[in-house]
């Protein structure tokens, strides 16, 4: 057990939630348009993992098959302290056997893996913007049975919730939750400050940054692109989310704190609602990282509150915390929305009821 679970399951009296990979279970939804292998040009797997990041695993694929990191398309990024399902895109003319098979599993110990299996093959490779959402199967911990019966007897909850970014975006589940610091280092062009703040994130790229002995700039240079302008959507999110909050700050809420970013949360779905009616839509900044220069594209609106059908599929006896239970949601997000950020706000209406 890493030992982010185990301070989770020494949080007293909280929910505690990733106690435990298993407990956190995420699957991607794409229609995906196959098509007949004389006629494509891309090879679509499915990539399974537990204890890497999508960025680490598609390193670790790359580096098995020889090939660079970009040649490696995905739809969206999955975090490490969970068991996640989604696919990866690679040139279909690349030749090697394990490609073919049913089930290739790659640098596989107890705690971290990463499984490829064939899944299809198409005219274009994936990319981001093409993912409708993701499906979720969730075991929430430490609840006490009051809480947890209040949530089984309800079977499926209409929910509402305020549609943050959730402290994921932000950082390594045993790192500083700061990339949207480095984010805005590299808006301003201060490319020393975001070297040296990234270097104590615990992020993937902490340890290299580190070592780093070249120009600042030159450390973003070598990244994938599409790893240092996620620094810079990490600079947008924290932007948005205080957009969200100063909203929320004029209706009945209370301010918490999750792994040491402030989120303020509305006491109730009604008044969650009455965000809605205010702001359905808030605007979000567009930034990416191209050939070492920085460009500001077209911004989007996203939701100020997302909705979800949640299933509660189990309340059962917390094997790993006495006296307590647990209870097993299933539910769909649309993309870019965050599961933990929506069970966080469903256990607290039911903990006021």
């Amino acid at each position: 057990m890493t030992a982010s679970a185990e301070a989770r399951q020494a949080a007293g009296d909280e929910p505690v939630l990733k106690c435990i990979p298993g407990d956190f279970l995420v699957r991607e939804a794409l229609v995906a348009p196959l098509g007949a292998r004389q006629d494509s040009q891309y090879r679509w797997m499915l990539l399974r993992k537990q204890g890497y990041t999508t960025v680490e695993a598609v390193d670790l694929v790359a580096e098995e098959l020889a090939v660079s990191a970009r040649a490696l398309c995905y739809a969206g990024r999955k975090d490490e302290d969970a068991v996640t399902e989604q696919l990866i895109s690679l040139e279909a003319d690349l030749r090697d056997p394990r490609l073919e098979q049913q089930r290739w599993l790659l640098a596989a110990t107890a705690d971290r893996w990463v499984e490829l299996r064939p899944y299809g093959f198409a005219a274009a490779p994936l990319k981001v913007g093409m993912l409708a959402g993701n499906a979720f199967r969730i075991t929430v911990r430490n609840l006490p049975p009051v809480t947890a019966e209040r949530i089984a007897e309800e079977r499926e909850v209409n929910m509402f919730a305020l549609n943050y970014y959730d402290s994921q975006r932000f950082g390594a589940p045993d790192g500083l939750k700061r990339t949207h610091v480095v984010g805005a280092a590299l808006l301003a062009g201060e490319w020393q400050q975001a070297l040296q703040t990234l270097s104590t994130l615990k992020a993937p790229d902490s340890a290299a940054a580190q070592a780093w002995l070249g120009a600042p700039k030159d450390f973003f240079l070598a990244l994938d692109d599409r790893l240092t302008s996620f620094y810079l959507a990490a600079k947008a999110s924290a932007d948005w989310n205080d957009c969200l909050g100063q909203l929320v700050a004029k209706i009945p809420h209370a301010i918490h704190r999750v792994d040491g970013l402030e989120y303020r949360y509305a006491e109730s779905q009604a008044d969650t609602l009455q965000v809605l009616m205010t702001a359905p839509q808030i605007e979000y900044p567009r930034y990416s990282f191209v050939e070492g220069e920085v460009f500001r594209n077209p911004s989007t609106r996203r939701p100020s509150v997302v909705q979800a059908a949640v299933r509660v599929c189990a309340n059962e006896s917390d094997d790993r915390h006495l006296n307590r239970r647990k209870v097993t949601l299933e539910f769909f997000l649309r993309s870019g929305s965050y599961a933990t950020a929506v069970v966080r706000q469903l256990l607290r209406y039911f903990a006021q009821t």
